[in-house]
């Protein structure tokens, strides 16, 4: 996650949003990933997140939903 603290650290006024989601091979939700680091990111910056996961339900939108919320809140 070098990447992420370098690309934060140097362009962190000209970030206006985020694409986040999981990443095993695509898109995976991140409710089902745990990967808290990736979610770690959103919480250093006060832009807009667009959650770009993939679901196999509409169930699984709202765990998404929730699950990154609750972190965000944390």
């Amino acid at each position: 996650m070098q990447l992420a603290d370098d690309f934060i650290e140097r362009l962190g006024n000209n970030i206006f949003s985020i694409h986040l989601s999981g990443y095993v091979e695509y898109h995976e939700p991140l409710f089902e990933t745990k990967q808290k680091i990736i979610l770690y990111y959103c919480k250093k910056t006060d832009v807009p997140i667009i959650i770009e996961s993939t679901f196999d339900s509409i169930k699984d939108v709202k765990k998404e939903y929730e699950y990154i919320t609750k972190y965000l809140k944390e």
